[in-house]
């Protein structure tokens, strides 16, 4: 018998630095993040707890239901203007699925349980439902070949989904993974963040590298003027070429040498404005210009 569920997850991250790279890594558990759990046979809601993130096909007492499962990390931690050199997906399989065969295993009865894993684009919640599940884009779409193992773990080269999410802030809402032909009895069956083994809760490793280093030049780009620099406290913006209304993420954030954000202006509708950054120590910081799809950088030094 299959079972529906709701599931409400979170994350940790582990973030380890080497040649001017750093990876960062994602695995969900009990701090911040989604995964969710939807099926058509109870279309306006679900159980919550379930340690299942599956992608089937099945039927109930004869009649057909289809399952996906939507994931989404909290990506808050990746620095602003960060190069994405590699971004892989676990999927690990739940031995201890209720869904499907005995001890977890993936199905493919009926035909291949190809999969696909595609970006969400409108929001959702954890208790979202077949009902309202959010809509979704081809564009960059990552398959999962028919399992070789029946208990197979998929690790997916997720780089260009990343990318888009990236590009596209306002209409990245995670993923979704599910059936490539919905037709019952096929399933692949990984475990969600609610496993008892946290070992085996989705895991996303990302490799960057970060345009925030010590080398950039103050006024990098041309089109973009920050003075005086050094400051007391308070500098001039100036744009020259750049068309901030086209854009609604325009924002101007300032890093420290760690790579930390310390402080962000968003949708300045003007090409000049003033900013007040007296509340930061003295130091170096970086700044990270995005206008009108283009991205500028510089340093700038606060002395008091």
């Amino acid at each position: 018998m299959f079972k529906t569920y709701c599931i409400i997850s979170f994350f940790f991250f582990v973030v380890f630095s080497m040649n001017g790279q750093t990876t960062l890594t994602l695995q969900l558990n009990a701090t911040a993040g989604k995964d969710a759990f939807i099926s058509s046979n109870v279309p306006n809601g679900g159980q919550g707890n379930s340690t299942e993130f599956d992608a089937a096909a099945w039927t109930i007492a004869g009649l057909p239901l289809t399952i996906r499962s939507l994931i989404d990390f909290d990506l808050s931690s990746l620095p602003v203007g960060a190069t994405i050199q590699s971004a892989v997906l676990t999927l690990y399989n739940n031995p201890n699925a209720q869904n499907g065969y005995a001890n977890g295993q993936h199905v493919h009865v009926s035909g291949s349980n190809e999969a696909v894993l595609q970006r969400i684009t409108s929001p959702w919640t954890e208790d979202v439902a077949w009902s309202n599940q959010p809509t979704t884009t081809s564009q960059n779409e990552v398959s999962l070949a028919e399992d070789t193992n029946p208990n197979q773990d998929y690790v997916l080269d997720v780089k260009n989904l990343l990318q888009d999410v990236i590009a596209n802030p306002n209409d990245s809402f995670g993923f979704l993974l599910k059936l490539r032909t919905e037709t019952h009895y096929r399933l692949l069956a990984f475990a969600s963040s609610d496993h008892s083994n946290a070992a085996l809760h989705p895991k996303l490793e990302i490799c960057y590298s970060n345009v925030l280093t010590t080398d950039i030049p103050l006024f990098q780009n041309k089109n973009v003027y920050v003075y005086p620099n050094p400051t007391s406290g308070i500098v001039n913006i100036e744009l020259k070429n750049v068309n901030t209304n086209s854009s609604s993420n325009s924002s101007f954030v300032i890093f420290d040498t760690m790579g930390k954000k310390v402080l962000e202006k968003k949708y300045f509708p003007t090409s000049s404005f003033l900013l007040d950054v007296s509340i930061l120590q003295n130091g170096i910081y970086y700044w990270v210009l995005t206008a009108d799809q283009t991205t500028s950088n510089g340093k700038l030094i606060l002395a008091k």
